[in-house]
């Protein structure tokens, strides 16, 4: 079986060390202030990229169409239409304190070693479901010896998604690219019990253009602008 005790796994980044169950729930929902929103924004690209200059955010130079174009064929799957744009119009990674991740950075929500390409275009079996499984939220997810496999560097919960931004403590938020919730976010990580927090909007371009809004009004959008308060 995975050599890891999932009663007691965590992940760290230099700060929390996250043990308690009930805890890592709260972390998670600390951690993204969308996932309790009850108004979904549908922004285009456009109007994020007008946002992010508003808010003076500072992001990478955007990716090149034909570097996008290499890592879908690679993984055998497009990438979401609205963040493929994001990535290559408007910004390819965060600049200090904002901290989306370039699509070189993939994988960072990934606990196997040297994942590939591929792995991103594999069937994603993440749903919002899994939260509602609790610490067993793994042994629902309909592989068997799930433990083995991920022990063995084989499979991964996170097959079929790719990580967006780094939230801090071991947490990411990542997007499904495949399957039927295909373009939702989520955020996992810091600990192998505690499943992934599916938001409710439908995109990435409703999920960004909700923290924009939050924001430009006032509101601490950590992993974009460093404010907790």
């Amino acid at each position: 079986m995975r050599s890891i005790d999932f009663s007691s796994s965590y992940r760290t980044l230099g700060c929390l060390k996250v043990f308690s169950g009930a805890y890592a729930y709260r972390f998670h929902e600390f951690a993204d202030p969308c996932v309790d929103s009850p108004i979904i924004y549908m922004a285009t690209i456009t109007e994020i990229a007008q946002k992010f200059e508003k808010a003076n955010i500072q992001v990478r130079k955007g990716a090149s169409p034909s570097g996008v174009e290499a890592f879908e064929n690679k993984a055998g799957v497009e990438l979401p239409e609205d963040y493929r744009s994001f990535i290559i119009n408007v910004g390819n990674g965060g600049r200090p304190p904002c901290r989306l991740l370039s699509l070189d950075n993939w994988d960072y929500s990934y606990w196997i070693k040297n994942p590939e390409e591929s792995f991103a275009g594999e069937p994603c079996l993440l749903s919002p479901k899994c939260r509602e499984h609790g610490e067993n939220w793994l042994e629902h997810l309909g592989i068997a010896e799930a433990g083995d496999l991920w022990d063995q560097n084989k499979w991964d919960p996170m097959f079929g998604t790719i990580a967006i931004a780094e939230i801090g403590c071991g947490l990411s938020f990542s997007m499904v690219i495949t399957g039927e919730y295909r373009s939702r976010i989520f955020s996992w990580g810091d600990h192998a019990e505690i499943p992934p927090v599916f938001y409710p909007e439908l995109s990435f371009s409703e999920w960004m253009g909700n923290l924009l809004n939050k924001k430009l009004n006032g509101r601490p959008v950590h992993f974009l602008d460093g404010r907790l308060k």
